[in-house]
């Protein structure tokens, strides 16, 4: 019994053992490292009108980085207490991020059957207004809308684990 454990402390043993402990903490703080935040900035109950529902959004991801932005969304209920919401457009503007190179990503209606995406990519988050007009009618079962932001100065050819999902919801009261 001795002679088995003596021969678990040679000095190859030991670096052998040192080596996975290190491997393992490397690959575990790689994991652990990665900053991903779902951030629910705001609820909304919607009713019959149809109407702008609309928010300022601000955050950071990568150390030294802050984005803000103004995101509004024209949606209606089909009645007063709506089962389903229509929406008809989605705005963005008064944007800025500091350092500059924050990005916006794809912008997604959820609902529990299905998801809408619409195409964001490589759009910088700056004070230019961007628009776009749509047709797309959801389930109000548990229904948000989010927008994905590249919170890197490099903004989509950045470090991936600085993503941010800013996230309104639309429920009935």
């Amino acid at each position: 019994m001795m002679k088995t454990i003596r021969n678990e402390f040679r000095m190859k043993n030991l670096v052998a053992y040192m080596l996975a402990f290190l491997t393992t903490f490397l690959i575990a703080g790689i994991f652990y490292s990665t900053n991903a935040y779902a951030d629910l900035q705001s609820i909304f109950y919607p009713n019959s009108t149809k109407k702008a529902y609309g928010d300022a959004l601000n955050g950071s991801g990568y150390p030294n980085l802050a984005y803000s932005y103004w995101r509004s969304e024209t949606a209606q209920g089909n009645s007063n207490t709506p089962t389903t919401l229509r929406f008809f457009n989605v705005t963005t503007s008064n944007g800025a991020s500091n350092p500059t190179g924050a990005q916006f990503g794809l912008y997604k209606i959820v609902d529990l059957r299905e998801k809408r995406f619409l195409d964001w990519y490589t759009r910088t988050i700056n004070g230019t207004q961007i628009s776009v007009n749509m047709d797309y009618t959801a389930n109000m079962g548990s229904l948000y809308t989010e927008m994905t932001v590249y919170a890197d100065p490099s903004g989509l050819d950045g470090a991936q684990m600085n993503v941010r999902y800013d996230r309104f919801a639309y429920t009935t009261n």
